[in-house]
């Protein structure tokens, strides 16, 4: 079930600007901002293509022997994990490992022999030299062969599990950023502006990163969404990835049609009440071979060369003339009298009350006046502007002790309460 926080973009809570400091405040002079827009079908085929059928089956398999292991994307969440700072340095050795066993080592053994050929070598001193040789090789095929293991899934040391980067959690709409594998800081989608940045490599390429960056926080970090890319692609692309995202959230949409999530698209109420009314194949990514794959993300690529990268804009930030409810933090046209989504009502200066005097006392929840107001004559069927009684505000306020004061004024004065 969605909480009732998640992200709809047809009922987008209006935004307060943004507080400029932080990352934010170098991104809005520096990087160039991605608004949040309608959705439209349009798929990231770059970022798609590293994960293929073979992939997604063997990932499967892999579940269903360790059932707690999870698919990075699925109904629920979008995640990204990164290798931990120790598997950087286990790669290293691990390969300089390899190196040594299948070349140096070999040819270190060939030089050896020549010379027990060509010199004056015993047969013991030769035993010497090869048991050094043993103690010498131990350490580098122990890494090399759990290098091996660890390619084929069949031991992993604690230490080098990867680590989260971040979480988008389509269910309750709250994006998480991790540091050292423990949440940073959680907060709605909706709060977030979306920044592409660049900035020139070493080789003179322009080097992308898109990033959320938290909009009122201040944070000196973003969230990466750039992971799931190659580097150096076209403006184009980020876009799509960003309108995926998007649509990812968006419990309004359906889950995007692609690989990862194709087999949890029954499992989403959104996408499966779509499903039911726009038939697609069930197995329309996972039966086809690799090969078959990455031909259709070709085609689909340019396909969608004549195709917007994202849909219209939404305008998610509050103009002049809005209020900010204080039970949810969204904004409502000024005037309305109960915040347009949470229901919550407003307070209204005096001056915005229109008369009669009892009504004013009873919006401001004075009972003392209201009181007094009563025993000098005012009626509870007096209405106002808007055609409402005493009785009316005082219910829409749910004042129990105002509503008590006027039912029982209505019954002494002979008046039948609202």
């Amino acid at each position: 079930m969605y909480q009732r926080t998640a992200y709809n973009s047809k009922h987008v809570p209006l935004q307060k600007p943004a507080v400029k400091k932080g990352l934010l405040a170098k991104f809005f002079s520096t990087a160039t901002r991605f608004s949040f827009t309608q959705t439209c079908d349009v798929l990231a085929t770059k970022a798609l293509s590293y994960y293929k059928p073979s992939h997604w089956h063997r990932d499967e398999s892999k579940q269903q022997q360790q059932p707690e292991t999870a698919f990075a994307w699925n109904e629920q969440t979008m995640g990204h994990d990164t290798m931990s700072p120790w598997s950087v340095v286990y790669l290293n050795v691990t390969g300089l490992s390899k190196f040594f066993i299948l070349y140096f080592l070999p040819f270190s053994l060939i030089v050896l022999l020549v010379s027990f050929i060509f010199d004056d070598f015993s047969v013991s001193e030769l035993v010497k030299i090869l048991e050094k040789y043993a103690l010498i090789s131990l350490p580098f095929a122990v890494f090399w062969a759990q290098g091996e293991l660890l390619n084929r899934g069949y031991f992993m040391l604690p230490f080098l599990k990867a680590q989260r980067a971040y979480e988008l959690n389509r269910r309750t709409g709250m994006v998480t950023l991790y540091r050292h594998n423990k949440p940073y800081f959680t907060h709605p989608f909706i709060e977030f502006d979306c920044f592409l940045n660049a900035a020139p490599g070493h080789q003179g390429l322009m080097n992308y990163s898109l990033l959320l960056v938290h909009r009122y926080n201040g944070y000196r970090h973003g969230v990466p969404l750039h992971l799931m890319l190659p580097s150096n692609q076209l403006i184009d692309e980020y876009k799509r990835f960003w309108n995926m995202v998007q649509q990812y959230m968006d419990i309004s949409r359906p889950l995007p049609d692609i690989l990862m999530l194709e087999a949890v698209r029954n499992k989403d109420e959104t996408t499966r009440i779509y499903d039911a009314t726009h038939p697609r194949e069930s197995h329309y990514w996972r039966q086809m071979s690799d090969e078959v794959f990455d031909q259709k993300l070709d085609a689909l690529a340019i396909e969608q060369l004549q195709q917007p990268a994202t849909g219209a804009v939404i305008n998610i930030f509050a103009e002049e003339g809005h209020q900010q409810c204080s039970e949810c933090n969204t904004w409502s046209p000024e005037g309305e009298r109960h915040c347009t989504e949470c229901h919550h009502p407003f307070a209204i200066d005096n001056a915005a009350i229109p008369e009669p005097a009892l009504h004013q006392a009873v919006w401001q929840g004075d009972w003392a006046k209201a009181r007094s107001l009563l025993a000098q004559g005012a009626s509870i069927h007096e209405v106002n502007e808007q055609g409402r009684t005493a009785m009316d505000l005082a219910q829409e306020r749910e004042d129990k002790l105002m509503i008590e004061l006027l039912e029982t004024h209505g019954e002494v004065g002979n008046e039948v309460p609202h």
